[in-house]
């Protein structure tokens, strides 16, 4: 599945490896409020945003789904997160634990 990823200040990443997606999640300690998170989306639409606050949201754009999130995720948590999303494993990703809509 061909993906990207957008750094903290909005750089786009293709098809990162896993080594440059545990760079871009490790870079949100220096995250602000004009640059709060980083994610990896696919060109279907969906899109999972990790924060500095070390929530995690996923959704699709396209299609309207969700917003869900979890909190306290730590970075190898979101690392195999996006993982399962880069490989196409959608419903895998579905099958966690998300609460609707964004974390307060």
């Amino acid at each position: 599945m061909s993906c990207f990823a957008y750094d903290l200040m909005g750089g786009v990443v293709h098809n990162p490896s896993k080594d440059e997606m545990q760079s871009l999640l490790s870079s949100v300690g220096a995250a602000n409020a004009e640059h709060p998170d980083v994610s990896l989306n696919t060109e279907e639409g969906w899109s999972l945003s990790y924060s500095k606050a070390k929530n995690i949201a996923f959704e699709n754009v396209e299609t309207g789904e969700g917003p869900w999130h979890m909190t306290n995720i730590q970075i190898d948590q979101a690392l195999s997160l996006w993982l399962l999303l880069s490989s196409g494993h959608i419903e895998d990703v579905k099958s966690k634990p998300w609460v609707d809509g964004y974390a307060g």
